[in-house]
């Protein structure tokens, strides 16, 4: 039972993370490029 939340939570980690990645990506190429 605990094996199964701890791969639920390492999940939220990695999705949680990877969104925050790509909204700062997507920020900075925003102020980089000339729009």
């Amino acid at each position: 039972m605990q094996m199964i939340l701890r791969l639920i939570l390492i999940l939220v980690a990695l999705v949680a993370f990877t969104t925050v990645g790509v909204f700062i990506f997507s920020l900075f190429a925003r102020g980089v490029l000339p729009h």
